[in-house]
């Protein structure tokens, strides 16, 4: 008898792929928690398996563990998805020839097809090479602690574990001899080898086998001479327990004592075709179409429904259980919290199933049913789900209007359009009125930016609107919203895109109307045109450089593909913006002026920290056409942007210009090739940083202290020093640049000639025992005496504590001074940021473990004067300083921070709304009653 297997937690492959047979491939949906959105966590409790941004649609196989998935593809190559909880979703480069996958255990496994097996995860570590001895394997299932079981071709099993073999053979109490002792060894029941074998499982730590004649059989360990004894679990502590299965359960996989049938209501279970476990339960499919279940109950898991027949393939996961009909359905039952048991409706012509703990899975041929949530690609998809109407019109008008609908900040208008194309809904009339912002982004103090716009009587537009009575985050329906049918408001999100002119659009989404739309102002002869075409194109497109106002909209190869021409664009501003599209991590695209009136981009380097491989893969096709440009072309400022966008590739041909670069008469291109060094350490790396190191451009000395950081040359540290000899730039209000800042941050841009603070980041980098000597000779340094405290503070601050205090009151006094010369007035705690927060975290902890005797030492009174920059009770470090005080019995310190902050409540300077001190001074009369003192210490 052949058994079929589609299982979770049992390996096995079925009979199509065993006899060669083309096995059907579709789509994936998914039902109960989502835990497979690549960004963020979703309310959404179905949904299809995606790879990037498309819906993977050649699987042929699935398994699942409690937050994972991995997935066979028709082409023998294996993907996974989930939370990765083990490790397992981390598929290995270039598996492939893979006919059956599985999570069992604690790790991921693929059989290729000549049975030879790949594990994967982070649950087990093969120190014996296990894994490479392993051949003719058809299943895998696990067997306890570490401990796993593999189906040979021929019906027997062999057993192995992780962490080493038993020297004890449990069948005679007698040493294994040394031939005996291998790591991968026969399955024995009692000295006889286990063969018959079609298909394997786990009911928790018991391994269950199903033999050819369709009995099951369970494995037990049992002391000879004993009495048969059920499993023992021991608690160690809250993440340990321990599992006694008797005789040498805890050592050996591969010789049991007992292979007794498994019954069912005191009947031996038979007539089986195949076996699926999850957790503590088992199903098995009998050869009839039905199902039965036995194992772990708690849950409903092992109550099969009433009447289910027609069966073909089975499925568990941790408390779930799964079946699928020969019509192609699915039938779920077991615990219901995350809405496992919630097969979407119209799911049909499933050929597979899997199950995990939080979730069920089916492969499908027919089409996603609409009931299955389908993710949006991005955000032109997601807003036109969102709208009520979306059309391409031509502004006729726009006036101002008096309208509390919207925020008070917002200057809304109200845009008559005359339609040219709808692309979704019904509009009521051929010039619908749209409501919306025209406030700059700077008009609102809140987190995301709205959309506003100016729109242009005369130019054409794509919009998306909706139906004036749909209430928005910053927009209230007026009373009298469903009586103007013919008027819509903005969505909150950038729902405007501006067109080169009043062509329809006929039969297209609204994603496809904006590629159209963007091309055609992209290829325009006007450069204000192909600026803004620009700019929106690498905005919808994913790209390495991180911005919260990305989307995913157009795949990154196409956008690029598209604004490859315009590297060689007769406008300077056009060809720079468009090189700056290709950067592959080490750039930065900077927007110069408006992107409304033509806004261009200039590129920045950044360094290399955390290139995806996916950055080097888009710019590896465009790469001689980049080269190009920085080798001939007539402006530096092109060079110098074509060099930028080729930071981090390490492509040969860019080291075999470096060189040319190096020597450049501009200095912006020197400058940029300088920065291109540490992708190319060795020798002549070092050497050329320490020739330009000397070079007559700030600039290029300024590139080269932040190159020798980003590659950390510890040999180049001489030069670094001397760099950092330079004296600062300072501001136009004569203040250091940065000062106090988080401490490792990075400052130095390409165009900056200030030496001494590159050099100063440099310096940063370095671990601190390469550069404690260099920062201890310059703790005095004014703009980094603060940082270079912090990093050498990481071996112990309290050589240091003095400086902080100084430092600190100091800082106190600049800003004070600042804020009376800007005419505002905050509380001091409102300066303790970055480094100073740092500075005054540090000093608190250290006063904190001083006695009351230790605070009379005049110097840690001067640390405790400094702490008292904390002076608003609304802020955590004042109430901690606060109750420090009393704690050490300071009660006039205590007395004087009040003092300060009843006085600052009198200035009439402080905005009393925005701080509401006599309020917050209430937090600090809890601090007096909980030591037993009365509120307001007196005063």
């Amino acid at each position: 008898m052949k058994a079929r297997c589609v299982i979770a937690f049992l390996f096995c492959i079925s009979l199509l792929s065993a006899i060669g047979a083309e096995r059907p491939a579709g789509q994936v949906v998914w039902w109960g928690k989502d835990v497979f959105w690549k960004r963020t966590y979703s309310e959404h409790t179905n949904g299809v398996l995606e790879l990037g941004d498309e819906i993977l649609s050649d699987a042929v196989e699935i398994s699942a563990n409690y937050g994972d998935v991995i997935a066979l593809k028709t082409d023998g190559t294996v993907v996974g998805f989930g939370l990765n909880f083990l490790g397992v979703s981390g598929v290995p480069h270039g598996l492939s020839n893979v006919v059956s996958v599985a999570i069992t255990g604690n790790s991921a496994w693929a059989i290729k097809r000549d049975g030879a097996v790949n594990r994967w995860g982070e649950g087990d570590e093969d120190h014996s090479g296990i894994i490479d001895g392993l051949t003719n394997v058809t299943a895998i299932a696990w067997a306890g602690y570490r401990s796993y079981l593999a189906l040979k071709n021929d019906g027997t099993l062999v057993g192995f574990r992780f962490d080493g073999s038993a020297v004890v053979d449990p069948t005679t109490g007698l040493p294994i001899s040394e031939v005996d002792r291998s790591p991968i060894r026969q399955v024995k029941v009692r000295g006889q080898v286990l063969s018959n074998v079609v298909a394997l499982a786990s009911m928790g730590y018991t391994p269950l086998v199903l033999k050819n004649d369709g009995t099951v059989l369970r494995l037990g360990y049992q002391t000879p001479g004993a009495t048969p004894a059920e499993p023992v679990v021991t608690q160690i502590d809250e993440k340990t327990i321990a599992i006694d299965m008797g005789g040498e359960s805890g050592r050996t996989p591969y010789h049991y004592t007992s292979a007794d049938p498994v019954k069912i209501a005191g009947n031996i279970l038979s007539n089986v075709a195949a076996l699926a476990s999850g957790g503590g339960h088992v199903l098995a499919l009998k050869s009839n179409g039905t199902v039965v279940a036995l194992g772990d109950s708690s849950y409903g898991a092992t109550n099969v429904p009433t009447g289910l027949s027609n069966v073909i393939a089975i499925a568990a996961g941790q408390h779930l259980s799964l079946a699928l009909r020969r019509d192609g359905t699915v039938v779920a039952w077991g615990g219901n919290d995350q809405g496992q048991t919630s097969v979407p409706a119209g799911l049909s012509n499933v050929v597979a199933i899997a199950a995990g703990g939080m979730f069920g899975l089916a492969i499908t041929t027919g089409s996603v049913p609409a009931s299955v949530y389908v993710r949006p690609h991005g955000r032109l998809e997601e807003m036109e789900r969102e709208a009520d109407l979306v059309f391409k019109g031509q502004v006729l008008s726009t006036r101002a209007m008096t309208n509390t609908s919207f925020p008070y900040w917002a200057k809304p208008h109200a845009t008559r359009f005359r339609l040219v194309s709808v692309l979704k809904g019904k509009p009521e009339s051929n010039e619908p009125v749209l409501w919306h912002y025209t406030a700059g982004p700077g008009a609102w103090g809140g987190g995301t930016t709205p959309s506003w716009y100016q729109f242009e009587t005369g130019q054409c537009y794509l919009v998306f609107a909706s139906k004036l009575e749909r209430p928005d985050y910053l927009y209230s329906p007026p009373p009298e919203a469903t009586n103007r049918p013919s008027e819509y408001r903005q969505l909150y999100r950038d729902c405007v895109t501006r067109t080169l002119d009043d062509r329809p659009l006929l039969g297209v989404s609204a994603k496809e109307a904006h590629w159209l739309e963007l091309n055609r102002l992209l290829t325009n002869a006007i450069a204000t045109n192909s600026l803004y075409a620009i700019r929106r194109l690498d905005l919808i497109s994913p790209s390495c450089v991180d911005s919260w106002i990305r989307t995913e909209d157009f795949k990154r190869g196409a956008v690029l593909k598209a604004i490859l021409p315009l590297v060689t664009s007769s406008s300077e501003q056009v060809a720079v913006s468009a090189i700056g599209c290709f950067e592959a991590g080490g750039s930065h695209m900077d927007l110069i002026g408006d992107i409304g009136t033509g806004g261009w981009m200039m590129p920045i380097s950044r360094g290399c920290k955390d290139v995806k491989p996916e950055c080097i893969v888009n710019i590896a096709p465009y790469a001689n056409e980049l080269i190009a440009v920085a080798n001939t072309a007539s402006s530096s400022l092109r060079r110098a942007a074509a060099i930028a966008a080729l930071s981090c590739t390490q492509f040969p041909a860019v080291s075999n210009s470096l060189p040319r670069w190096l020597a450049d008469s501009a200095a912006d291109v020197r400058a940029q090739a300088v920065l291109l060094l540490p992708d190319f350490p060795g020798a002549y790396c070092e050497r050329a940083l320490r020739e330009r190191s000397r070079d007559a451009s700030l600039v290029v000395r300024a590139a080269v202290a932040d190159a020798i950081g980003n590659g950390k040359f510890e040999a180049l540290l001489p030069t670094l020093e001397a760099l950092f000899s330079t004296s600062p730039v300072q501001t136009n209000s004569g203040q250091w640049p940065h000062k106090g800042i988080q401490g490792d941050g990075y400052f130095a841009e390409v165009g900056s000639d200030d030496v001494h603070t590159s050099a100063g980041y440099a310096l940063l980098k370095f671990e601190v025992n390469q550069v404690s000597a260099i920062l201890k000779t310059n703790l005095s340094d004014e703009v980094f005496g603060l940082r270079f405290i912090r990093k050498l503070a990481v071996n112990g601050a309290e050589p240091y504590l003095p400086m902080l205090a100084r430092e600190l009151r100091t800082h106190t006094a600049g800003s004070e001074q600042e804020a009376e010369r800007n005419g505002f007035h905050w509380a001091l705690s409102y300066w303790l940021a970055g480094d100073y927060g740092w500075a005054w975290d540090t000093l608190f902890k250290h006063i904190s473990a001083q006695t009351r005797k230790d605070l009379e030492n005049p110097q840690i009174v001067a640390m405790l004067d400094a702490l008292q920059i904390a002076d608003d009770p609304g802020d955590a470090r004042t109430r901690a300083l606060y109750e420090c005080l009393l704690d050490k019995g300071l009660i006039e310190r205590a007395k004087e921070l009040r003092r300060g902050i009843v006085r600052r409540t009198e200035d009439k300077a402080i905005d009393k709304k925005s701080f509401g001190f006599p309020e917050k001074l209430k937090l600090f009369d809890e601090i007096d009653q909980k030591h037993g003192l009365k509120p307001g210490l007196g005063l």
